[in-house]
């Protein structure tokens, strides 16, 4: 019915404004005449608004006839770069996978990114088993949509571009919408029933805000922490059976077979420790993260956020301000680490997800109707709707990259992370190489006898940080005046060497740190 008030709009304005100039004319003749002027220029903006419609269809269609490629010797050739610059990266990242795993043998400490380079490789190799029928057997390659449909997982991350990971997440986020919906109807009506109704409240203000997509900050969240404490309603403990499984599941720890097998206290007490030890994985994960926050690139921060569930598109730095908040609640002691899975930082409005969904991508979301009821969908198809009445602003929106293109850079942004550990050392190695390691290992031993600490995690002997790099660099210029390493530097390579954050180096740490440097 809106959508039909708004076709007939420029008929009823018109006719609208017609019955007041006659009624209020005191000559018939003006009316008249002021009544066909008025009705001639909002047919005029109609005409226009039609045009521009037509126009937009028109370059659509274009748009489309040049990116298509005909003929199914093109689609096969295609499909057969596909396959070459996938298995062109996996051998690149095998050759770095390596190299990190002698160095692990050797007993050097990876960077968080070496790490997960290392783990995501591993799990290439490994689904590389059943992906290499579909490549060694002819013909085999046409039932690959098949198996991917039916196993997502199956194929390796180095055969999968950016924007084929984006459509898969899109389609998760909307798989998950029912239950995501249902989960704030429950936190919002136990908030506002334990404050008694009260819409004067900022935890109203907040919820509304969280129902219509728009932007939470680390202070609201703290705001509404109270509600989760131990003992309330939205404790852990306390959630109903049907919520925890609606976590569960949204979290991704959620089996249906197990289920049906277990009795439900039992399985639901299983579930309840299953979401905990996922979030004390995750506040592991975040101490390192928060470190090279400002180091992650585009593609990372859309990542990081996807696994975090939190809103993956938009600007860079409002996704790095979104894990800025997350970790500043993850690493809280005073807030419990569930809240998260109610609630999460947002930097974004829904208004941004025009500009940030390429065209595709909203035609992937707005042609799955089955998905009517996920919050995503309902607020793309109001935005779509709300601009209907300007349709020029949709000839501005992004259009994906080639999905080829976008491995072939993948496989230079690969090569540059390999160099880019080694220069982050690189100042660093240059002074070291000057000095003997049981040099080093020594003035080390009479810094820990002069400035040792004690750290309370495990009560092992160490030095902070900022005194061992001050120490060492006495040392060093004292030995040679013509040392240009800064404090600063020093300090950040031998934090990244410090395993539990704890901001004091041990001698197996400072042990690492000297073997990956003498490399």
């Amino acid at each position: 019915s809106y959508s039909f008030c708004t076709l007939l709009e420029p008929m009823n304005v018109g006719r609208i404004a017609a019955s007041r100039l006659l009624s209020r004319s005191s000559s018939g003749a003006k009316g008249v005449v002021s009544v066909y002027r008025h009705h001639q220029q909002n047919r005029w903006a109609s005409e226009t608004r039609v045009n521009l419609a037509e126009a937009v269809k028109e370059k659509t269609v274009e748009i489309k006839k040049k990116t298509k490629r005909g003929g199914v010797m093109t689609q096969a050739w295609d499909a057969v770069l596909h396959i070459y610059h996938g298995m062109r990266l996996l051998i690149i990242n095998t050759q770095v996978a390596m190299k990190l795993q002698r160095r692990v043998l050797k007993g050097s400490q990876l960077t968080r990114r070496e790490r997960q380079l290392l783990e995501s490789t591993t799990k290439d190799l490994i689904r590389m088993v059943p992906f290499s029928f579909f490549i060694i057997v002819p013909g085999a390659e046409l039932l690959l949509p098949v198996a991917v449909m039916m196993f997502p997982d199956l194929t390796p991350s180095t055969f999968t571009s950016r924007e084929q990971t984006r459509k898969k997440q899109i389609v998760d986020n909307l798989k998950k919408g029912a239950r995501t919906r249902r989960i704030f109807e429950h936190t919002f009506s136990r908030i506002i029933i334990d404050e008694g109704y009260d819409l004067y409240s900022p935890s109203w203000g907040i919820l509304k805000r969280t129902g219509k997509g728009d932007i939470i900050s680390e202070a609201d969240i703290r705001t509404i922490s109270n509600h989760f404490q131990v003992g309330r309603k939205l404790d852990l403990k306390n959630l109903p059976s049907w919520v925890v499984r609606d976590v569960a599941r949204v979290l991704g720890l959620y089996g249906s077979w197990p289920g049906t097998l277990l009795p439900t206290s039992i399985y639901d007490a299983r579930l309840r420790n299953a979401i905990e030890s996922c979030f004390e994985k995750l506040s592991d994960d975040d101490v390192n993260m928060l470190e090279a926050l400002d180091t992650l690139n585009d593609e990372e921060l859309e990542r990081e956020n996807m696994k975090r569930n939190m809103r993956w598109f938009g600007p860079p730095s409002a996704l790095r301000l979104q894990l800025k908040h997350w970790c500043a609640i993850s690493l809280s002691e005073d807030i419990p680490s569930h809240i998260l899975a109610f609630i999460r930082p947002c930097a974004t409005s829904h208004k941004a997800m025009l500009k940030s969904l390429s065209n595709d991508e909203v035609n992937v979301v707005l042609g799955l109707k089955k998905y009517d009821d996920a919050p995503m969908r309902q607020r793309l198809k109001k935005l779509t709707e709300e601009i209907k009445e300007h349709p020029s602003d949709a000839i501005d929106n992004s259009i994906m990259e080639d999905e080829l293109v976008d491995i072939k850079d993948r496989v230079t942004d690969i090569k540059e992370e390999v160099q880019a550990a080694d220069e982050v050392f690189k100042h660093v190695r240059e002074v070291l190489q000057n000095f003997s390691e049981e040099e080093i290992l020594h003035c080390y031993e009479i810094i820990l006898g002069e400035s040792g600490f004690v750290r309370p995690c495990d009560e092992q002997r160490g030095v902070k940080v900022i005194i061992l790099a001050r120490e060492l660099l006495k040392y060093f210029k004292k030995k040679d005046t013509n040392v240009k390493l800064t404090a600063f530097r020093l300090i950040m390579c031998l934090r990244e060497f410090d395993i539990d954050s704890s901001d004091v180096i041990t001698r197996d740490e400072f042990d690492s740190f000297l073997s990956r440097i003498k490399e």
